[in-house]
């Protein structure tokens, strides 16, 4: 018992550190991350439960459904409205991914093993960063309820208990209220895998497999209606938009097919890419290893998930944050067969203890040091530098009532600092024109809308240099 408990210890001082630490020191960001939050604010202020809005009208442009926002919405009651109550909910997912991939390989293949899939996945760049753990989107969520419901999915075909059919089924309706069919885009692997363990049979005859079935209906038709009732148009943009990403682009992200496979090689997966193709070969080649099967399942996994994203027209670089507690498995099982020609790991000893601190010593301080910098490219930095100030300026006395907010960007995240300052009794105006009085303070960061200013007006700077 204190042997786990030391192991747990240690793991959750390691997520700490690279998941939740700083995690308010950085503003809140363009595009998803503010978009939820604003979304959070208004349904916490205006009682529509089942429908998202944006500045006071109807957002159906955000097409996923409302439990992201349900569930932070109960993080800013309990903390506040700020960022790192809106972002809590991303990072405790994580971290609760971590430990779940941690503990599921932990006790079919060991402590060694349970620590290189943990410690590859916490290593993972695109795990740990924005638009994944550390920031108030949907994935880090749906990565959770996808990863729970495919351990209960493993579970039964291991052990064959029919209860286990239910709680995949229940996992995977959460995945779909939290971002739609992306919870299942996986059905095509588990189809092969049940043939794979000819368990197809008892899995779809099984009476908790129909009862499944209608939970996930139920769910699925249940919170579109709903919310269709509140925002007409909301079911033609889930069918149309959501499901039509597969066939043609949104907003714009047109990419060809190779597009996640660089992503890894080159950033996202780049520390770990070649153990994994090592790995997954080695995996082929002792497929009919009784204890490899699982192995060869979650390959197939991998590649149902990845194949869909990547023949889908519409692609986004974070589309892939659901793999990457799949990838961890394979990768340590490349690691631990190699590792192994060289050093007995049976045991969770000094001597695997320190092969573990050497391999991935350099990749988590680099983690670590990501995470803490929370650096953004200087082109971003540029564009968000109203934000970036206001952000400095919401913690502890500002002083910005009346300020006005000259901008033609995105506003996502500045309605979300309108709001923020709103919760501290002071109001602050977004504007898109240039037609300002005697006395108004103008906060403005685009060079071309500064020129305006300076050919309208006569102004003394007040600060330029505080973003």
């Amino acid at each position: 018992m204190r042997f786990q408990l030391l192991n747990y210890s240690i793991l959750l001082i390691l997520i700490y550190l690279v998941v939740f630490l700083k995690i308010d020191t950085f503003h809140l960001r363009w595009w998803d991350e503010s978009m939820f939050a604003v979304n959070t604010y208004e349904m916490a202020k205006n009682g529509h439960p089942f429908s998202l809005y944006f500045n006071g009208v109807i957002d159906i442009s955000n097409s996923k459904p409302p439990l992201t926002v349900w569930v932070q919405v109960a993080f800013t009651k309990l903390f506040g409205y700020n960022e790192v109550a809106l972002r809590l909910p991303s990072a405790i997912a994580a971290a609760l991914s971590i430990i779940m991939t941690f503990r599921f390989t932990q006790r079919r293949f060991g402590w060694v093993f349970a620590w290189l899939s943990a410690l590859v996945l916490i290593t993972s760049q695109a795990f740990i960063g924005f638009h994944s753990a550390r920031t108030a989107d949907s994935d880090s969520l749906l990565t959770l309820f996808t990863l729970a419901a495919n351990i209960y999915f493993f579970k039964y075909i291991e052990e064959g208990k029919s209860g286990q059919i239910f709680l995949f089924f229940l996992f995977i309706s959460l995945g779909f209220c939290t971002k739609l069919y992306a919870s299942l885009l996986f059905v095509p692997a588990y189809f092969f895998i049940l043939i794979h363990h000819k368990k197809l049979k008892a899995f779809v005859f099984s009476g908790y497999f129909w009862s499944g079935v209608l939970l996930l209906l139920v769910t699925a038709v249940g919170i579109i209606i709903l919310r269709d009732l509140d925002s007409p148009g909301y079911l033609r943009e889930a069918i149309f938009k959501d499901a039509g990403r597969i066939f043609r682009v949104i907003e714009g992200h047109r990419h060809t097919w190779e597009y996640y496979i660089d992503n890894l090689i080159f950033t996202r997966y780049a520390f770990w890419f070649l153990i994994m193709i090592i790995s997954s070969v080695l995996i082929l080649i002792n497929h009919k290893e009784t204890k490899d099967r699982l192995f060869v399942d979650m390959l197939l996994l991998i590649c149902s998930y990845f194949s869909i994203i990547s023949i889908s027209i519409t692609k986004l670089e974070w589309y892939d944050i659901p793999l990457y507690p799949y990838f961890a498995i394979v990768s340590a099982y490349g690691l631990k067969t190699i590792l192994e020609t060289r050093f007995d790991l049976s045991n969770l000893n000094r001597t695997t203890v320190i092969v573990l601190i050497v391999i991935f010593c350099y990749p988590y301080w680099l983690m670590f040091r990501k995470a803490q910098a929370n650096t953004i490219p200087n082109n971003e930095k540029k564009s968000e530098a109203s934000e970036r100030f206001l952000f400095k300026r919401s913690n502890g006395k500002s002083n910005l009532e009346g300020i006005k907010v000259y901008n033609s960007n995105w506003e996502g995240s500045l309605i979300f600092y309108k709001y923020k300052f709103r919760e501290k009794g002071e109001n602050i105006t977004i504007t898109r024109t240039a037609d300002f009085s005697l006395k108004d303070k103008v906060l403005v960061s685009n060079d071309s809308l500064y020129d305006v200013l300076k050919s309208k007006y006569q102004f003394k700077l007040l600060d330029g240099n505080s973003a």
